[in-house]
């Protein structure tokens, strides 16, 4: 009864053992493991010693020579945790840095185990003598040692050496629960191997070993413990700063910025979205949010419009990143920049890059329209000096009437360009809207001797977009074609449908060209080779294609001409 009572005691340490070794949280859990479990073997070796009435005298004696392990390994363990704290240390504050290396951890435990193997033998542990009981202990069997059992107190000894060592070594950490846990090591280790010496000359009961065990695992496992939830502390107040840190960016950033779930629900706001639209602010941060975790290919970028509080509409450039959790939950995160008053700057920019179309024109159109004038004043002259001929005066009338239609379809097209008008996305017809850039510009072209051509395949569609800009972005191109052929040429404007529901217009010139390190900045703002140019003209063109989820680009080759090329998509998205 005695002897189960004492084994289950023994098995406290083999337990902490395993919890600790499972749930490896600290730097130093497996030498800590490792230590409790050469305790749980030394308490096993000092219960087979009371096990008479369950083993034989020879059973019991190498029972306890196999379990002393327990007791002799300890010593190269202790070195061990020097080991482990060298590695956290500075270097040029540790003084006897060259008494913790690897080799000699070598030495240590080579010497462990040949006492171990001598253990086994005549000159370690040579028999057995029985203890007789008290009132308090029943009678064990204790231990004759031979010759060579001194080794086994080196062995102490060097153990000794190595803790107070660790207690060194302990003082020149920095992290205080780490300094904290190896002080509580030191502490129990010293209560061992000095619980140790005194069972071992026979000053105290040999029970006493087994209960300054238990005794010893209890405070090692409760400072680990204690360690553990210090570091978890730790833990929960850098996520909590952290949490914190991340809340005051976002909040600090004036564009919107805010995650929903799969199912619509607001999960994190930032503060600007709050004040304007109302939505609450106290939701968690998302805890390992990281960009390994966000789905890039599924990144979609678009605009909308809709009322923030006061009703006002506002327009904003969203980007949506979907994402997953660590828990494989899935998210939204949207980014949205307001964009409202610079497409209302844009919209500025784009109605005088308009006008000053306008204005350019305005001089062809006068020319344009002043023939036909002329025209008609020389036939009204031939009607009234031609009374009796009814033919002629009908042949003249006829012609008188076509220049009048002439001319109204010139101004039509010239007022239709400089009226403003919404920019409402609806079916158009390309060709059309080419043929009415061609009357515009036809008579700039016919006065420099150019001749504007177009020709498209016979299916081409309708497509979806806001007709007035399309319009303003076919002038400008078809415009800078025309003043690219100073001394006249050809001009030929095409229209395809490709394979993808996308058509292709290219305005193709044989003028002068462009280099090619020029290409590279059209488009940018400000940047011209005219004279008198703004550099705003193909700006505008490249922000209005762009919003119509259309591709504009140029080639050219200086002396052979310039092709620009646009695609248009027939249908636009919705989001």
């Amino acid at each position: 009864m005695y002897f189960l009572v004492l084994l289950s005691m023994s098995f406290i340490p083999l337990v902490l053992f395993i919890f600790i070794y499972v749930n490896k949280k600290l730097r130093m859990s497996k030498p800590l493991a490792i230590f409790l479990l050469l305790l749980f073997l030394w308490n096993v070796d000092v219960v087979v010693l009371f096990g008479q009435n369950i083993f034989d005298e020879q059973m019991i004696l190498r029972l306890f020579q196999i379990f002393r392990i327990g007791s002799i390994m300890l010593m190269p363990l202790m070195y061990y945790f020097n080991l482990s704290i060298k590695k956290n240390l500075d270097e040029r504050q540790f003084k006897l840095k060259f008494l913790i290396n690897q080799k000699l951890f070598m030495i240590f435990l080579l010497y462990s185990f040949a006492v171990y193997i001598i253990n086994f033998t005549e000159y370690g542990v040579g028999g057995l003598q029985l203890i007789k009981g008290t009132a308090f202990f029943p009678e064990y069997y204790y231990p004759i040692y031979g010759r060579l059992n001194i080794l086994y107190y080196i062995n102490v000894i060097i153990g000794f050496i190595n803790t107070f060592l660790l207690l060194y070594l302990s003082t020149k950490l920095k992290t205080n629960y780490y300094r904290t846990l190896c002080i509580y090591i030191v502490l129990s280790s010293l209560l061992v191997f000095i619980n140790g010496a005194l069972t071992g000359f026979n000053i105290l009961p040999l029970p006493i070993s087994i209960l300054n065990a238990v005794f010893v695992t209890i405070v090692i496992f409760s400072a680990y413990f204690y360690i553990q939830n210090q570091m978890i502390q730790k833990m929960n107040n850098e996520l909590l700063d952290q949490k914190n840190f991340l809340q005051t960016i976002i909040d600090a950033n004036p564009n919107y910025i805010y995650v929903k779930d799969i199912y619509g629900n607001y999960i994190i706001v930032n503060k600007s979205y709050a004040l304007d639209f109302g939505s609450k602010i106290d939701a968690p941060i998302i805890n390992y949010l990281t960009q390994r975790n966000m789905d890039m290919k599924k990144m979609k970028t678009y605009e909308k419009c809709v009322k923030d509080r006061q009703g006002m509409d506002r327009y904003f450039e969203v980007t949506e990143i979907p994402f997953f959790t660590s828990k494989e939950e899935q998210y939204i995160l949207y980014i949205e920049n307001d964009i409202t008053q610079r497409l209302k700057e844009e919209e500025f920019i784009r109605k005088s890059e308009k006008l000053s179309v306008v204005g350019e024109l305005a001089a062809g159109v006068a020319h344009e329209i002043r023939n036909p004038l002329t025209s008609l004043k020389g036939f009204i002259q031939l009607v009234k000096s031609d009374d009796n001929d009814l033919d002629k005066k009908n042949f003249y009338l006829d012609i008188m009437s076509n220049e009048l239609d002439r001319i109204n379809e010139v101004i039509n097209e010239l007022l239709l360009l400089s009226k403003p008008q919404a920019d409402v996305l609806k079916k158009i017809d390309i060709l059309k809207i080419l043929k009415d850039v061609k009357i515009l510009l036809d008579t700039t072209a016919v006065v420099q001797n150019i001749n504007i051509h177009i020709q498209s395949e016979t299916d081409i569609p309708t497509i979806e977009g806001a007709g007035n800009q399309i319009k303003q972005v076919l002038i400008n191109i078809v415009k800078n074609a025309v003043e690219a052929l100073p001394n006249g040429g050809q001009i030929d404007i095409s229209v395809k449908r490709l394979r993808e529901p996308k058509i292709k217009i290219e305005v193709a010139d044989n003028g002068v060209g462009i280099p090619e390190e020029r290409i590279k900045k059209m488009g940018e703002p400000f940047y011209t080779t005219k004279e008198k140019g703004t550099g705003l003209g193909l700006t505008v063109c490249a922000r209005i294609i762009k919003r119509h989820n259309g591709e504009l680009y140029f080639e050219s080759e200086l002396g052979k001409g310039t092709k620009v090329h646009i695609i248009l998509p027939i249908q636009q998205q919705r989001t």
